[in-house]
């Protein structure tokens, strides 16, 4: 009974690995600290990049590179933006951007207006998104174990995870 379902999503398993052309998903860490409707704020970013199965190098930005013309891709297009109806009635900031733009809680719904903001801010198209929640990584430890990180001389583990997170966020040493 299975074998038809394999079957059916092996033509969606190669368009996820880049089988017929490469395949660039935009991903965001989402820090549940300052909430929006899809789990949380987006602190970094990058574009993960998969053809013929093989992932290119990846890495993650901080969001204001983009949003605030910090000495990465940013254009300024932040700058006097406003979000879409229905979001403009109520959203309290005069810049609206990447980092502010995952305000649908319908995840397909939010999909469109990200990718959306981030082709605008970075010029660049993606294929989909990805969102990555503290809340995810912290199940996966949960089953693998604690991380040793030498360099920094710390143990993450799932129940230090998000307070690890925020103090390497936001302390600038």
């Amino acid at each position: 009974a299975l074998l038809p379902q394999a079957s059916s999503l092996i033509g969606v398993a190669g368009w996820l690995l880049g089988v017929d052309q490469p395949r660039h998903f935009l991903v965001q860490t989402l820090d549940r600290g300052e909430m929006r409707a899809t789990g949380g704020f987006t602190g970094q970013y990058g574009v993960l990049t998969l053809d013929d199965g093989k992932m290119a190098p990846f890495s993650l930005q901080d969001v204001n590179c983009l949003d605030y013309l910090t000495g990465c891709l940013s254009n300024g297009w932040i700058f006097g933006r406003r979000p879409p109806a229905p979001y403009n009635s109520w959203w309290p900031f005069g810049n609206w951007g990447l980092r502010d733009s995952n305000l649908s809680a319908d995840f397909p719904t939010d999909a469109r207006l990200v990718t959306s903001v981030y082709q605008h801010e970075s010029g660049q198209q993606v294929d989909g998104l990805i969102d990555v929640s503290p809340i995810a990584i912290e199940d996966v430890l949960r089953v693998t174990g604690p991380i040793q990180i030498p360099l920094y001389g710390e143990t993450i583990t799932a129940d230090n995870l998000e307070a690890k997170l925020h103090y390497y966020q936001q302390d600038p040493a």
